[in-house]
């Protein structure tokens, strides 16, 4: 992401941007696989998922690892995690993770099924006006 940002910053003024779309979590690869396992370790197990448990999703992802990074990368430029957005939630398997994703981690321990979304993150500003000078 730092990559894209960076590139971008150099024909686009990011001071505007709102929103970014993720697509699926689960193609997120080594990402996807942490995320569910805090989630397992905050909520202990997997649940059928229905729309009424998309806010507990979006507060738990807002509270992540994944707001975090998305913190560090858009920081320069005065912008911040609002809320994380999310649809058609579920429980992916971990073989579906593996088709679609390469890992950097030891695929033996990761977890059966893998916490799965179509995501946006929605930005905010944050603080004053700032002029991002990003270095490699």
């Amino acid at each position: 992401m730092k990559t894209i940002v960076k590139e971008a910053c150099k024909e686009y003024n990011l001071d505007s941007l709102r929103t970014v779309s993720l697509g699926r979590l689960m193609l997120t690869g080594d990402l996807a696989v942490e995320l569910t396992e805090a989630w397992l370790e905050q909520y202990g197990d997997y649940l059928t998922i229905t729309t009424k448990d998309y806010p507990k999703i979006s507060g738990f992802l807002l509270n992540s690892k994944l707001a975090a990074d998305f913190n560090e990368v858009f920081e320069p430029f005065s912008l911040s995690v609002k809320k994380v957005i999310i649809e058609k939630a579920f429980f992916t398997t971990s073989g579906e993770l593996l088709n679609y994703c390469s890992l950097e981690r030891d695929t033996a321990g990761i977890p059966a099924r893998i916490l799965d979304c179509i995501t946006w993150i929605a930005l905010e500003r944050s603080g004053y006006p700032a002029t991002a000078i990003i270095h490699n």
